[in-house]
């Protein structure tokens, strides 16, 4: 199998993986900054119980990414994910504004999330991008209406939060769903174009093996110094020898001749 079909194949798989996860990342708390404790149950909506793989709850953030970065933005990703909002998003461009003013530590948690979903969604089809951002859009809003919820103390007030949140999570529902239809029609396209390109080779093996045994058998593998049968000295890898054309090293100078012992006649 081809380098380029095993990557083909790798993609299929991975995407077959992430196909059902939802792209969006809610807006959620920091932990520690409001809420119970970790080891205590939250108000609220009931947990949900164990999940199998690749499926998601609207109140578990998000499972394609998990954790957000622990490194927060440089100033010129958020001023790159605010014109973003501004121009994607201008109803939430002031909540954005005041949040960052009100609730500091809340803010950068929210833009860290924030950005990982914003990556995604440079990377997606023109269709797939206008879906994700409405289903961002109502993830916000229904996180918004929970946030409202856990502040007021009135019953009556609660009460009417709970409907609405309801009302909200509905409506995600359904565009969440659209972005899924998006994605799976996206990914049976795809699917599509590899089947008829896995044909295509099944019918060309002959022609396949037949060229792979031929760049097999003309392979030559070079050897440090010596050049190959056909090829000529000048396309052989150079050796360690120096290059003929540089000039030939001076010989050693020779020693001086000793001086002569002197004659045993003469006076000293």
């Amino acid at each position: 199998m081809s380098n380029r079909m095993k990557s083909l194949l790798s993609f299929l798989v991975v995407s077959l993986l992430c196909s059902a996860v939802a792209i969006a990342d809610p807006p959620a708390d920091p932990p520690g900054d409001e809420g119970p404790p970790a080891d205590q149950p939250a108000e609220g909506p009931p947990q949900h119980p164990p999940r199998l793989p690749g499926q998601t709850h609207l109140s578990e953030g998000p499972p394609h990414a998990g954790r957000p970065s622990r490194q927060p933005l440089t100033e010129e990703q958020k001023a790159e994910l605010l014109k973003f909002i501004q121009d994607h998003l201008p109803h939430r461009y002031e909540d954005f504004v005041k949040l960052s003013e009100t609730k500091p530590r809340v803010y950068q948690f929210v833009m860290m999330r924030m950005w990982d979903w914003y990556q995604q969604w440079k990377v997606m089809s023109a269709e797939a991008q206008e879906a994700s951002i409405t289903e961002h859009d109502l993830r916000m809003e229904a996180f918004m209406v929970l946030r409202r919820w856990r502040e007021t103390e009135d019953p009556d007030e609660k009460a009417q939060l709970k409907a609405e949140l309801r009302d909200a999570l509905g409506r995600h529902f359904d565009a969440e769903q659209r972005l899924r239809e998006i994605q799976l029609a996206e990914l049976e396209e795809r699917i599509e174009q590899v089947r008829q390109e896995l044909q295509q080779r099944a019918e060309d093996r002959d022609a396949i093996v037949t060229d792979h045994m031929e760049r097999m058998l003309q392979f030559r593998p070079r050897h440090r110094g010596r050049a190959p049968e056909g090829e000529t000295p000048a396309d052989a890898p150079p050796s360690d020898a120096p290059p003929t054309d540089a000039p030939p090293e001076a010989p050693p100078a020779e020693p001086p001749p000793a001086e002569p012992p002197p004659d045993e006649g003469q006076a000293d």
